[in-house]
């Protein structure tokens, strides 16, 4: 088979994959990334965590929604593609968003999450990511299977509790913006997701994400950063032979 060296890539893989640990979470920026898709989303949440407008560049339902609750969770959800589910791959993401009040005497709370299907889920070969009624056992006849068969989320990206002007935002209330970067290491989902709930508040951003190739170390492919995290600590003489690519 036909190998193609990516130096382009390996400088930021190394130096990337050496600054992190292999488990998923907010990271440090990795530098130099070539973003595989680059999507926006907004959305509205009023009282009681009513959805009051949403919008984006996410999958879209039959239905024109692009905004799906789930109930368990009780997060508004927009999806976007991701590329095909691979194991030996592994993902990094891009967030910006900013979070404003709709009201000018109170905000909150407000929760924000990233999630991504799981291999489960693509096993079925659907052609979209989980929807409310993928979580329906017939047999049953009840909503019981549950969200985290299918969908993974991140720790809470924000906790914002509940504010008022006289009590937590004397000054007035801000507009609080996010830049953040986040790992998912054991595969390349197929689908990613940003989720939202709480009330009182409008949130709008841009989520970016990357697909990085495992690399052959020494003639064994180390998928996870916290093995290629060792040539950043005194073991660069290992040869980085070629590199599998999204």
């Amino acid at each position: 088979m036909m190998v193609k060296y990516r130096w382009e890539w390996c400088a930021a893989a190394l130096l990337t994959m050496a600054a992190m640990s292999a488990q998923a979470g907010i990271i440090p920026s990795p530098g130099e990334i070539a973003w595989d898709y680059s999507d926006s989303f907004s959305a509205v949440l009023g009282e009681a965590n009513d959805l009051e407008f949403g919008d984006g560049t996410g999958w879209t339902d039959p239905d024109g929604r692009m905004w799906t609750e789930y109930w368990d969770s009780n997060y508004w959800t927009q999806w976007f593609y991701d590329g095909v589910y691979d194991a030996d791959r592994y993902k990094i993401v891009h967030l910006q968003f900013a979070i404003e009040p709709i009201d000018r005497y109170s905000m909150g709370p407000g929760k924000v999450v990233l999630g991504w299907t799981t291999p489960e889920w693509s096993a079925l070969g659907m052609d979209r990511p989980p929807l409310l009624y993928d979580f329906y056992d017939e047999s049953a006849g009840e909503f019981s299977i549950p969200e985290d068969l299918y969908i993974e989320r991140s720790e809470l990206l924000l906790d914002l509790r509940y504010g008022t002007i006289q009590d937590v935002y004397p000054n007035g209330i801000p507009t609080l913006t996010y830049d953040l970067y986040y790992l998912i290491p054991d595969y390349n989902p197929e689908w990613v997701s940003i989720g939202v709930s709480g009330q009182m508040f409008r949130i709008s951003g841009t989520i970016e994400h990357a697909c990085l190739p495992s690399e052959v170390v020494d003639d064994n492919i180390v998928p996870e950063p916290a093995s290629v995290a060792l040539l950043g600590l005194g073991l660069a003489g290992l040869a980085v032979r070629r590199f599998r690519h999204c």
